[in-house]
């Protein structure tokens, strides 16, 4: 089977049919949609596909609008129909009532398939819901290796075997699975890792689409107890479906306490003036190119600002740093000032405070800390600065910082080369005002 998120491709661009081809096509949909997904699910039909309708979010449906899905299923008689758990948030009572009303009106001779997510652990319950209801209709229920899936991930084939097997000794091989485990997606795992996470969990508990904690994860700067203050502040009807441009204007909104700064721009600026000053970044070249570093600074006498963390075996005078999350970790040196961002709650008394919203930027790198930094050096009327540290994104992800403490392990989807990208562009707008002088290797230096 293959796999069609309607809207994404036009039934005219789907050839008929063919041998040694997909022989099915599972047609995916919002409740929108559901219409004109429906009569595009028929003509795949009369492609001669065997068609499996998967209207997703099932709970964010009456009975009354599932029954007139049904009766349209019905009418065209597919190969199987399905229940889908988008948010993760069904619990075995709501998986048996929605299973029985539907095989109880679905045509006999359509399947019924059951599609989970695992934000709650209870894939595997769920599951074994649905095969104790005594139907003489034909049951799917969808699994993946090890589990595989964006997000929390999905319910696990090994598992399932496993069960059946103890139903009806011998009746699957879990050694091919297990190998494919071990020797494959393991490996893809190290890579991207999905499963059970606490931001997940808030999600299905706050009946949140999984694609708002993906969000919210990815940003690595809230506390679980921020990312489940954003999910509750999701309008309802905009909870099941993803709306990015909502939760980037909430997470804005969040992080945006506005104070006036201007006191603490002048402290900077009296000490900065007539100094070099040093920018670190916490990349891992802090590490490999500690001798260049330390050379410069011995030669330069430099101020010294450090990005969200205290740098490696040397000395920072400021630490500046935008996240909560980075600062509730961070153990400030003797004779260190830090700087924070209004978004930092829980400020010592002599932080000097800089206002959040006055240092973003209008792109998907809004609060990187390294440009709102530069922001407010600009500001402070710096216009020069030795940059360090600031290597750049690259596949490993755990390998882009000087400690793996530092790593983001949800970023390690791929995309690094598009955030370099933007990440030279944003650099680039401040080229007419700020003179960069690259100390250490960077993907942004010219």
């Amino acid at each position: 089977f293959g796999m069609v998120v309607f809207g994404k491709y036009p039934i005219e661009k789907i050839p008929p049919r063919e041998r040694g081809g997909i022989d099915g096509i599972r047609v995916t949909f919002k409740k929108n949609e559901r219409a004109a997904a429906l009569e595009f699910c028929r003509r795949a039909q009369e492609l001669g596909y065997l068609v499996s309708v998967n209207p997703t979010g099932a709970d964010a449906y009456g009975d009354r609008e599932f029954l007139e899905i049904v009766e349209s299923v019905n009418a065209m008689r597919p190969f199987a129909f399905a229940i889908v758990d988008t948010l993760g948030a069904m619990k075995r009572r709501d998986v048996a009532r929605l299973c029985m009303l539907i095989d109880h009106n679905l045509h006999p001779d359509v399947a019924l398939c059951f599609h989970s997510h695992n934000n709650l652990q209870l894939s595997f319950a769920n599951a074994l819901e649905v095969m104790a209801i005594p139907s003489a209709r034909t049951f799917i229920i969808d699994t993946c290796v090890f589990g595989m899936g964006r997000g929390a991930g999905n319910l696990c084939t090994e598992l399932m075997m496993r069960h059946l097997n103890d139903r009806e000794p011998g009746r699957y091989d879990l050694i091919p699975v297990l190998r494919v485990i071990d020797e494959r997606v393991s490996r893809i795992f190290a890579r991207s890792p999905w499963g059970y996470s606490v931001p997940y969990y808030l999600a299905a508990v706050n009946r949140c689409h999984p694609n708002y904690a993906s969000f919210l994860l990815s940003k690595q700067t809230l506390p679980v107890t921020g990312i489940d203050a954003l999910l509750k502040r999701i309008p309802p009807e905009k909870r099941n479906e993803y709306d990015k441009t909502v939760i980037e204007r909430l997470y804005l909104q969040y992080q945006a306490h506005a104070i006036d700064d201007a006191p603490a721009r002048e402290r900077l600026r009296a000490a900065f003036s007539g100094r070099k000053l040093l920018v670190l970044a916490p990349g891992k070249s802090l590490v490999t190119e500690a001798p260049s570093i330390r050379k410069f600074i011995e030669e330069e006498k430099p101020i010294v600002v450090a990005i969200n963390a205290a740098p490696p075996d040397i000395r920072a005078d400021f630490i500046f740093v935008s996240n909560a999350k980075r600062f509730s970790e961070l153990s400030v040196p003797a004779g260190t000032q830090v700087i924070l961002t209004s978004n930092v709650p829980n400020a010592p008394a002599d932080a000097l405070r800089a206002d959040y919203a006055s240092y973003l930027n209008d792109s998907a790198l809004a609060d990187n800390a390294a440009l709102m930094l530069f922001a407010l050096l600009e500001r402070a009327g710096v216009a020069d600065v030795a940059v360090a540290g600031l290597d750049g994104f690259s596949s490993g992800g755990e390998e882009d910082y000087f400690s793996r403490d530092l790593a983001n392990p949800a970023k390690r989807e791929g995309g690094e080369d598009a955030r370099n990208a933007l990440m030279r562009e944003q650099l680039g707008r401040f080229a007419s005002r700020i003179a960069f002088r690259w100390i250490t290797p960077s993907r942004y230096a010219p």
